[in-house]
């Protein structure tokens, strides 16, 4: 699993500065092509609801870039820390990774990859 690949916007952001990892991609392509050469799930994950970025994450063009490599696997989590956020953002995540053009999830069952339909 690989979760909050867009971790490094976060340290970023600072005033009125937005990162981006528009100028960074062949490091962000790379990091992908890994993902997916040891079959890792990219994670969808809804912490950024909270943050400065009021969206899940990663940014839609990486989950783009990530598909249209190849990249298969995915999982969505709700970076819930506590109760009440238990499912936050479930809805944004699989709109996310419809508009990606992903049919199905990954879910993990005794260490196992198994593909779960988006319903």
């Amino acid at each position: 699993m690989l979760a909050h690949i867009d971790y490094p916007l976060r340290v970023m952001k600072h005033g009125d500065y937005v990162p981006s990892f528009d100028h960074y991609m062949d490091r962000v392509e790379q990091v992908l092509r890994a993902c997916i050469d040891h079959g890792y799930a990219l994670e969808l994950n809804a912490a950024g609801l909270g943050g400065w970025m009021k969206k899940v994450g990663p940014p839609q063009d990486i989950l783009y870039e990530y598909r249209r490599m190849g990249g298969e696997r995915i999982s969505i989590g709700s970076d819930s820390h506590a109760l009440d956020n238990v499912g936050r953002g479930f809805d944004d995540c699989v709109k996310n990774a419809r508009d990606a053009g992903f049919t199905s999830v990954t879910v993990f069952r005794n260490r196992k990859p198994e593909q779960v339909a988006l319903g």
